[in-house]
């Protein structure tokens, strides 16, 4: 298999990562709601933690297991992941794609998972 096909393939599992460890924090949150009775206005900045969260470990997997051009490589599995999950909110009726400009959140989502991925690639011990 090229080099470039394995890259991409890192990318895409580093966003998938990301996207069901979002789906597990996000259900662990409603659950810790649910049985707290916690405020609401609890729920837009958890949401952001998660996001920040699940960015930052996207980068780090997906340069973990690519072993160079962390940054590269984070900040593309960012961008991938920003990109899965706002067709997924679409798709739930969740968000409008147009209602807003996306070009935040793809920036958001490569700087996030850029300092990801400079962290997961210097990593000794690795995931693999």
């Amino acid at each position: 298999m090229s080099t470039h096909i394995k890259g991409v393939i890192n990318i895409l599992r580093g966003a998938l990562f990301g996207i069901i460890l979002t789906i597990i924090m996000f259900l662990l949150l409603a659950f810790i709601i649910n049985i707290s009775q916690m405020n609401e206005t609890v729920i837009s900045p958890a949401v952001q933690i998660i996001k920040v969260v699940s960015l930052a470990l996207t980068g780090i997997y997906a340069a973990r297991i690519s072993g160079s051009k962390g940054w590269l490589t984070g900040a593309l599995a960012g961008i991938l992941y920003i990109i899965i999950s706002l067709i997924i909110c679409h798709l739930l009726k969740y968000i409008d794609l147009f209602s807003r400009p996306l070009y935040i959140e793809l920036i958001f989502g490569a700087v996030i998972g850029a300092i990801g991925g400079i962290i997961g690639v210097n990593i000794r011990s690795g995931i693999k």
